[in-house]
């Protein structure tokens, strides 16, 4: 019985840390293209 429910908590913990750290990613990541796209398109004007 603890042990399924210990495997489930872990799972749920890594789980939860992947998809944490996959949106920081997603976000930081669109937030460096904002930020990369206004000098290159201030230099085309």
């Amino acid at each position: 019985m603890v042990c399924p429910a210990f495997y489930f908590l872990v799972l749920f913990k890594v789980g939860s840390f992947w998809a944490f750290s996959f949106i920081c990613l997603i976000l930081f990541a669109l937030i460096s293209l904002s930020v990369d796209c206004v000098p290159v398109h201030q230099v085309q004007c």
